[in-house]
């Protein structure tokens, strides 16, 4: 490497209040990138932090790259698919969408979600049972021409605390394409945007929308590919994705 530095920080908390950190550390090159993906805990409301465990560590090749990681907690307990105050980890290798799963963070069990390839900006959401949901970009580098050439929002879901994962499902095929021709509108032309999800489950048992998911994306409007009109888009589930 010529340059270390870390990477997409994320957080989350268990049940007892207790903080989590994922967060990538980077080997770069003129060449190449390779990067490990680590939790750290703090128990003392920040105030100090310990190493926790490694999720994946291929900081030393030179052909894997592990990137945009995101996490979250199971805080759910006694319910129907709950694994309580697991610790779950998603990120891309190579373009392929994985999830890590910890009882406690030091030792990780990984699964692959999506083989298809393509994949990154990865988000999960746990819900009120403990069913674990995550959603993606399936990318496009060759969007801003035409329909069906952006990036399209994938979903899927565990109920086993992350062991199996259902078939990947196609949400929205968007015109947006996160790393393709049409994502350097004015107020952002040089790094670019991109259709990255974001996602929340409505957990309270008195809200009229319980169980509701919610899923937010950039994405040009229906018949428009290219240009500065962006909106922020919500779509949501009532009936678990």
């Amino acid at each position: 490497a010529t340059a270390w530095f870390g990477s997409d920080p994320a957080m989350a908390w268990d049940s007892a209040g207790n903080a989590y950190a994922a967060y990538m550390l980077i080997s770069q090159s003129s060449t190449a990138s390779a990067a490990a993906i680590v939790v750290a805990e703090s128990t003392d409301s920040g105030g100090s932090w310990s190493a926790l465990g490694i999720v994946v560590d291929n900081i030393s090749s030179t052909t894997l790259m592990d990137d945009k990681e995101l996490m979250a907690i199971d805080t759910t307990s006694g319910q129907a698919y709950s694994h309580a105050n697991r610790i779950y980890v998603t990120w891309d290798e190579n373009n392929v969408e994985r999830v890590a799963y910890s009882d406690g963070g030091t030792t990780w069990t990984t699964v692959v979600v999506d083989s298809a390839g393509g994949d990154i900006g990865g988000e999960l959401a746990i819900g009120a049972d403990g069913t674990v949901y995550e959603a993606w970009n399936r990318y496009s580098q060759t969007g801003g021409s035409a329909a069906g050439t952006g990036d399209i929002l994938m979903f899927s879901k565990s109920t086993d605390g992350g062991a199996t994962w259902t078939t990947p499902a196609q949400l929205v095929q968007e015109n947006l394409a996160s790393f393709g021709t049409n994502n350097t509108p004015p107020a952002q032309d040089k790094r670019g945007i991109n259709a990255f999800p974001a996602m929340a489950v409505d957990t309270n048992p008195d809200s009229l929308y319980f169980g509701t998911i919610y899923i937010v994306y950039c994405d040009f409007p229906s018949g428009v590919y290219t240009g500065d009109d962006l909106n922020t888009y919500l779509i949501k589930s009532t009936d678990g994705g």
